[in-house]
């Protein structure tokens, strides 16, 4: 789940694509495969289970092994 907090953000997954403004959220499906494009500075919260791979079963040069945390 996406929930933009500031700014507007662009997402995209195979079943469609959707602009976000402020306090609005969208819930991938789960297994979807899908992008975000933010327009510009976008501060939001992104929910997603602690299993979840950050660019799912493809290896790239953005892929991370370890996820960056607040805490």
């Amino acid at each position: 789940m996406f929930l933009v907090l500031e700014g507007v953000l662009n997402v995209m997954w195979t079943e469609g694509r959707i602009e976000l403004d402020p306090l609005e959220f969208v819930v991938i499906p789960k297994g979807g495969a899908h992008r975000v494009a933010p327009k510009g500075h976008v501060k939001l919260l992104l929910f997603e289970p602690a299993t979840t791979e950050h660019t799912g079963n493809v290896r790239s040069e953005i892929t991370k092994d370890e996820p960056d945390r607040l805490i």
